[in-house]
């Protein structure tokens, strides 16, 4: 998940240290590419980024429409953390190539894990996370974001503070 912490940032602008400090991972990272850090980055895991506000609006017409069951509320495409951190540096004008391709062990050894526990964890460790969310668009009649949407949103919603 990913978005804008409106509820813990400042007034300041967007890249302001109050802002970074009390924001979300994701703008944690990409604040790191526009101070020109080069990052690494899971490529070999998929996962369904998901808007932050998506999910609240997803919720609100599940409740509308008294849904019950199981859905995955998610963004609509798979995508790696390289992938999706490259495409936020564009949308923000940033540089993608400081993010840099890393494994499922490095994640895990940046995390705090030894080498010899990484490789063990990245065995078990799922590469394919990722859901449908055909059943959640059939019931709310609409189409989930992808996670280039969702970034393109993200910006929008955003513009002000930049």
């Amino acid at each position: 998940m990913y978005g804008y912490n409106y509820a813990k940032c400042g007034k300041g602008t967007l890249w302001s240290e109050e802002d970074i400090k009390g924001n979300s991972n994701a703008f944690k990272l990409a604040n790191q590419l526009r101070l020109g850090v080069r990052v690494k980055q899971t490529a070999d895991v998929l996962q369904n980024a998901t808007l932050a506000t998506e999910i609240g609006k997803g919720l609100g017409d599940l409740l509308e429409k008294k849904s019950t069951g199981l859905f995955h509320l998610s963004g609509r495409d798979p995508v790696s953390r390289t992938e999706f951190f490259r495409t936020m540096a564009r949308v923000f004008n940033l540089d993608p190539a400081l993010v840099e391709e890393g494994s499922v062990e490095e994640f895990l050894m940046l995390r705090g894990a030894d080498e010899k526990s990484a490789a063990n964890l990245a065995k078990r460790f799922p590469r394919n996370t990722a859901f449908s969310v055909e059943k959640i668009e059939k019931t709310l009649q609409r189409r989930m974001l992808t996670y280039k949407e969702g970034l393109a949103a993200l910006a929008e919603q955003v513009a002000g503070r930049i």
